[in-house]
């Protein structure tokens, strides 16, 4: 059978992942020793994870060969 329709979920149309999302990602920032508030992530929405790693490593005043780590211990 064919699907006759596909849907899209853009966050907060049906799921509500942002959250969600935040929480993972304030978890792993906690583990490496940066800081990420709530409101700060939510700016940063769309983008894409190293994007989101690399400016997070850099308002932490990290070192930039951070980021990379960073997402594969995520």
């Amino acid at each position: 059978m064919r699907p006759s329709a596909v849907l899209f979920d853009f966050d907060g149309v049906v799921g509500r992942t942002m959250d969600d999302n935040y929480a993972a990602w304030h978890t792993a920032c906690d583990r490496m020793g940066l800081a990420l508030e709530r409101e700060e992530y939510f700016l940063l929405e769309g983008m894409s994870a190293r994007r989101v790693a690399d400016i997070v490593v850099q308002r932490n005043g990290a070192s930039a060969t951070l980021a990379p780590v960073f997402l594969n211990s995520t």
